[in-house]
């Protein structure tokens, strides 16, 4: 089955329903934005594009983005959401005034692309997707080179059936994403959306039907709660869904440790790769089925995931160990503190050190911060503090330690 097949389903069923809106368009309908998804497949056809070919899509966010991905699939082409080194690329979408993300030669995506066909003309042949590769999505790269996972078809859908058992939406929804098309979060969260015959808005009403989900690039949705599940306990990253992703929790040499114990976690399941796409990243953590994802945590006994931290990112001050996100928490209490982001660094002979990057209010004095690192942090002081205007986060929010311990040097101020 191919994923575009979700925007034709709606329009056979629910034709006249509305399906999108934005700034831009007043309403467009599941008919009409099936009919421009065939006819951007159309015109892909028109410049050469064809089945098996690579097209990154260097398009605005919104409509552009969605139109052009599902086009590309619906001929069975792959896109890919960016170009990393050594990344194969065949052709580059572009939006006006986008600088192309490739070499390969540009198709211009231009605005007249995304008008609403005044007839829906002959449909584009679907391909049959299946075990295809549909979509090639990077990892954030905040703790080394982005890597490059492919998705077929099949693995697209099998996530879209883990979605629907952790967000249950109801008949006709609406659905506000907070998550650009481009990341490969927002695009499953919009497809979910078109899955169950919702309506995406760019504006919609804030309601409290929050749902907090844990997973990854490589595995997709591992966990899933309503906030209220998780409000008040530390760490807590959703409950385990059943029948979903499998998770494990083992020690240094892989060993499985009780319920209960930390450790580090890996997932295996329908909706995990395999490996790492054209060599974009060493497939170490893919070994016998299951994906080390480097994050550490444990399982409570009501099947409640709780995250400890990233295993490559803990510091460790002679043998003592500590989640750069506990002590970020502490720093967060002290007076003048608007943002923190703690992080490890070697010094001169090889041992590693505290560093500390951070927002100030007006409100905050640093000889007072001083006393209260001392006083609070024990043997974590950092012995490098610097400020920043922001705490450098990539696009989903993790904050970029690797970058801000390669700052020290040039802009670190010692707290003596």
């Amino acid at each position: 089955m191919n994923v575009s097949d979700i925007f034709r389903a709606n329009a056979a069923t629910r034709p006249d329903a509305l399906a999108w809106i934005d700034e831009r368009r007043s309403g467009v309908t599941h008919a009409a934005l099936d009919a421009i998804i065939d006819a951007v497949a159309q015109r892909l056809l028109d410049v050469g594009v064809r089945a098996g070919q690579r097209v990154t899509t260097a398009l605005d966010d919104g409509l552009p983005m969605l139109a052009v991905i599902m086009a590309l699939a619906r001929i069975g082409a792959e896109s890919i959401d960016r170009l990393a080194a050594g990344d194969r690329c065949d052709a580059c979408t572009a939006s006006p005034g986008r600088e192309p993300s490739s070499v390969a030669p540009t198709v211009r995506v231009a605005d007249d692309w995304l008008e609403v066909p005044s007839s829906h003309g002959a449909r584009v042949a679907m391909h049959a997707g299946g075990p295809a590769v549909f979509r090639l999505s990077h990892t954030s790269g905040t703790t080394g080179r982005p890597k490059a996972i492919a998705f077929s078809h099949d693995q697209a859908f099998a996530r879209l059936e883990s979605r629907g058992h952790a967000v249950r939406l109801p008949p006709a929804p609406r659905q506000l994403s907070m998550v650009r098309l481009h990341a490969n979060y927002g695009l499953q969260v919009t497809m979910h959306a078109f899955a169950s015959g919702a309506a995406r808005h760019a504006i919609a009403r804030v309601s409290p039907h929050i749902h907090v989900l844990y997973g990854s690039t490589e595995c997709g949705v591992v966990t899933h709660s309503p906030w209220q599940e998780i409000a008040g306990r530390p760490g807590a990253a959703g409950r385990l869904m059943p029948g979903g992703v499998e998770v494990a929790v083992v020690d240094a040499n892989g060993a499985p440790l009780p319920r209960g114990s930390e450790g580090r976690l890996r997932f295996r399941g329908a909706t995990c790769a395999s490996g790492y796409a054209d060599g974009s990243g060493p497939n170490d953590p893919f070994r016998d089925g299951w994906f080390e994802s480097g994050d550490l945590g444990h399982v409570d006994p009501d099947g409640m995931l709780v995250i400890a931290g990233r295993d490559d990112e803990r510091i460790n001050i002679g043998g003592a160990k500590i989640a750069p996100e506990r002590l970020e928490g502490l720093v967060l209490e002290m007076r003048g503190i608007a943002d923190v982001a703690a992080f490890s660094y070697p010094s001169d002979v090889g041992i590693d050190r505290v560093g500390l990057a951070i927002v100030t209010d007006p409100t905050f004095d640093f000889e007072a911060f001083k006393l209260q690192c001392r006083g609070q942090l024990g043997i974590y002081f950092p012995a490098y503090v610097f400020r920043m205007p922001a705490i450098p986060r990539s696009e989903n929010g993790k904050v970029a330690r690797l970058a801000l311990a390669q700052l020290v040097p040039g802009v670190a101020k010692a707290p003596r």
